[in-house]
C-alpha cells in the first residue's frame, strides 16, 4: 500500500508562534510512541521562515545576494525564471510582488495549486510565460510541494550571501544556489522534523476536529504581546493587520496538490 500524500498546515498570522498551540486528534499519538518522529500529533511552533531578497549589481548586470536569505523569496529568486521577458532571473522587485501574491492566498484561505502559483508569478507586469516548474520553454527549477513546505514552515530553503542569483545582462542562472535545509540543522528554524500526512484522522481533524476550528474565519485569539487593530504588530500573512477583535483564521490546510482542506 502507498503511503499517505503530505499535508501542509501553514499559519496565517503572526501572533501565533511559540504560544502553545497542540494539535491532538491525529494519530498516531507522538506521547504513546517510542519513536517520537513516526507521531502525527504536534506543536504548532513557526510560521515560514522568510526574508525580503535584496541584491547587489557588482557588474555587468550581474547580481549577487547581500545576505544570507530564507525564505520563498529566495527559493523563487533562485529556481523561477522570467521566460517571456528574455530568459531573465526574477528583479527584487519582481519577488516581493510575487511572494505577496502567494501569501494573499493563503490568508484568505485560497488553494495554492501548480496552476494558482504559476498565476503568481506572472503577477508582476515585467514577467511573462512564465511557471514554476520549468514546463515548456522555461527553465524554473522549483516544486509545488517545497513551496507548500516553505508556507507550512517544516522547510527551510536557504540561499548564501553572495550567491549569484542572476548572470551578466539579467540572464537566468544556470545552476541553483540554494538548498534545503535539514530539520536538525542548527542553521534551520523548521518548526518540526517529520511531516502530516493526510489520513483519514486528518480529514476529521479538518472537517470536525480541532483543525477545523484553526482553519474557520471565525477563530478568535487575543496575544498580549501583540497589538491589534490598524498599525498593531498581529497581522495576517498577507500583511493585513488582525482586527482588534482578534478574529481571523489561524491556519489554512493544504493537500499536495494545494488544494484547501
Amino acid at each position: 500500500m502507498a503511503s499517505p500524500k503530505q499535508v501542509f498546515i501553514c499559519y496565517v498570522r503572526n501572533d501565533l508562534e511559540d504560544s502553545g498551540l497542540q494539535i491532538l486528534d491525529l494519530k498516531p499519538n507522538t506521547s504513546y510512541l517510542v519513536n517520537a518522529s513516526l507521531g502525527q500529533t504536534h506543536y504548532l511552533t513557526y510560521g515560514p521562515q522568510h526574508d525580503t531578497v535584496s541584491t547587489s549589481d557588482i557588474g555587468a548586470g550581474e547580481r549577487t545576494l547581500d545576505a544570507d536569505t530564507y525564505g520563498l523569496g529566495a527559493y523563487l529568486a533562485d529556481r523561477v525564471e522570467n521566460t517571456g521577458g528574455g530568459n531573465l532571473s526574477l528583479t527584487d522587485a519582481e519577488v516581493v510582488t510575487i511572494v505577496s501574491a502567494i501569501f494573499a492566498r493563503v490568508a484568505s484561505g485560497l488553494s495554492l495549486t501548480l496552476a494558482d502559483v504559476n498565476t503568481a508569478i506572472n503577477t508582476p507586469g515585467t514577467v511573462t510565460l512564465s511557471n514554476l516548474t520549468g514546463a515548456g520553454a522555461s527553465n524554473s527549477r522549483g516544486a509545488l510541494e517545497t513551496v507548500l513546505g516553505i508556507l507550512s514552515g517544516l522547510t527551510v530553503y536557504k540561499v548564501p550571501a553572495g550567491s549569484t542569483v542572476c548572470e551578466a545582462a539579467g540572464a537566468f542562472t544556470g545552476a541553483s544556489s540554494g538548498s534545503v535545509l535539514s530539520p536538525f540543522s542548527t542553521d534551520s528554524r523548521a518548526r518540526m522534523g517529520i511531516p502530516i500526512y493526510d489520513t483519514d484522522a486528518a480529514q476529521i481533524s479538518c472537517a470536525t476536529g480541532q483543525l477545523s476550528i484553526l482553519k474557520a474565519a471565525t477563530y478568535q485569539w487575543i496575544n498580549p504581546a501583540f497589538t491589534y487593530g490598524s498599525g498593531g504588530t498581529a497581522y495576517l500573512a498577507s500583511g493585513t493587520n488582525i482586527p482588534v477583535t482578534g478574529i481571523a483564521r489561524a491556519v489554512t490546510i493544504y493537500d499536495h496538490d494545494g488544494n484547501v482542506l
